[in-house]
């Protein structure tokens, strides 16, 4: 309508807006249907628009079918610092309109359209891009021309929409979202369909992707840990002329106990949806901490070893690896054990398995071929029970610290 309108008479453009004002007819999407007065086919028209004029025969007014879970989508965003913006072909008041519906009061200063987006110049464009929210009465090539913008800010770009208008802008985002019910090619070149058109998919959608960051970053900081540890005993070993107290077999050992079986517990069921803040900071500084800790701990078992008993050094090296496998398994615990977490039994759970387990290899004295071969082969020695004692007094003051530290660098990193 606002733009065939101008193609009619002064009279009857006053008589259609009247009979738009009377009836409240601006928050619908108006299609203006008439005649064209000149005998030009439709190529003709096309390319000559500027020059024929239209005989209105009626206005159609369309309304938009509002979504109830829209508003759900919008304030999860909102709440995430996602900035939400409007794009649209509509007139202003139809999108206003709709908004009101589902919660969403836009202002008029909020607003900008498509022709004033082309009287503007680069610098002006790029700032109403920033501040603005909807954009109303826009050409495909705007759309484009916004998501262009907003990404050479580097700001990473997510669009929604569901016709061919919108292709450009939705192949141009870093991710694409396109409805199950959109155009065909719309749907082809869009990184996510909504099924059904349901946006209550997409909380789900940024769940999932957060519950996979968080995934990542957990398994990152049992093996960084490990690594970190390494390194630690390799540099001791090195400067104060300590033997390396891990053979290959032992690394791999622990690398089963503090990585492999954690990390299939946390992939397994792992349901944190938070959002990761600071990703590498909180990584490298969790790692850093807690190698210290387990290597602290392993050094002052083989001290107190040596000087408390009369003791080989294969068990010195056996009481270090079980100090380090129990404080490891308590540091996999600070990481997955969170207040509200529905899996902290599950995971407290798994985590005493491992130490029994551990712990039921390190005492059993059975023949059975199994367990020997296992033994034998990550080079498993018994421990004597008088030396468990001085394994789980240094372990569990080892965990308590590992945690508090832990916890007091939570609180200074993420303090608000």
């Amino acid at each position: 309508y606002d733009i065939l309108i101008e193609k009619t008479s002064n009279k009857q453009k006053e008589s259609s807006n009247r009979l738009i004002e009377e009836n409240g007819l601006k928050v619908y999407r108006n299609l203006l249907f008439g005649t064209v007065k000149a005998s030009l086919s439709f190529e003709e028209l096309r390319e000559n628009s500027a020059n024929f004029k239209i005989e209105p025969l009626c206005i159609v007014s369309i309304s938009d079918t509002v979504r109830d879970d829209v508003m759900d989508a919008i304030r999860l965003f909102q709440e995430n610092d996602i900035q939400v913006k409007i794009l649209s072909g509509d007139s202003a008041p139809a999108i206003q309109a709709v908004a009101r519906e589902i919660g969403w009061d836009i202002k008029d200063e909020e607003l900008i359209s498509g022709a004033r987006i082309d009287e503007m110049n680069d610098e002006d464009f790029a700032s109403s891009v920033m501040d603005k929210a909807v954009f109303a009465r826009l050409k495909p090539e705007h759309k484009l021309r916004i998501i262009k913008t907003l990404k050479k800010d580097k700001i990473y770009t997510a669009m929604i929409g569901d016709g061919v208008n919108d292709l450009p802008a939705i192949k141009e985002s870093d991710m694409g979202i396109a409805m199950e019910e959109g155009s065909s090619i719309t749907r082809e070149v869009a990184d996510i369909i909504l099924l059904k058109n349901k946006f209550s998919l997409l909380p789900q959608i940024f769940d999932e992707g957060n519950k996979i960051v968080n995934t990542v970053s957990s398994i990152a900081k049992l093996f960084l840990t490990k690594n970190f540890m390494v390194i630690y005993l390799t540099l001791i070993s090195l400067f104060f002329l300590f033997e390396f107290p891990l053979t290959p077999r032992r690394v791999a050992l622990i690398n089963l106990f503090s990585i492999g079986l954690p990390s299939f517990i946390i992939a397994l069921r792992n349901a944190n949806v938070g959002k990761t803040i600071r990703f590498m900071d909180d990584l490298i500084s969790f790692v850093f901490i807690s190698a210290i800790v387990i290597v602290g701990g392993a050094m002052a078992g083989e001290l107190l070893a040596e000087k408390m008993f009369e003791i080989s050094q294969i068990e010195v090296k056996m009481i270090m690896m079980a100090i380090m496998i129990i404080t490891m398994t308590a540091n996999y615990l600070t990481i997955v054990i969170r207040k509200k977490e529905k899996n902290n039994k599950t995971y407290l759970f798994y985590g005493l398995l491992i130490v029994v387990l551990f712990v039921f290899f390190a005492l059993t004295k059975t023949d059975f071929i199994l367990f020997n071969f296992i033994k034998t082969f990550y080079e498993i020695k018994p421990l004597k029970p008088e030396y468990w004692g001085l394994v789980a007094v240094i372990s569990i003051i080892g965990s308590a610290i590992l945690y508090l530290l832990q916890k007091l660098r939570e609180k200074m990193m993420f303090k608000k």
